[in-house]
């Protein structure tokens, strides 16, 4: 059985220049600085919700935590701290 090797055409190299515009930039330095300072509000606001949602999500699991916790000293305790007599 012999297998059929296909390949992929490449289509000609074509000529192309490089796009050139006469557009600049009306901006500032001043509005790059406004720019950067909405934006680090922005990041700070998120991190701050995501600090919220964190301390929540511990303050909710925390007594299972302490269970399971609380569990496995025992069991470590039982097992391997009886003294035998």
């Amino acid at each position: 059985m012999t297998t059929k090797t296909t390949r992929t055409r490449r289509s000609a190299k074509k000529d192309v220049e490089p796009l050139t515009s006469s557009l600049k930039p009306n901006l500032t330095v001043k509005d790059y600085v406004d720019d950067f300072k909405i934006r680090v509000k922005i990041h700070n606001y998120e991190v701050d919700l995501l600090v919220k949602d964190i301390k929540s999500s511990y303050q909710k699991i925390k007594p299972s935590l302490d269970k399971v916790v609380n569990y496995l000293k025992e069991s470590y305790n039982n097992e391997f701290n009886t003294k035998e007599g």
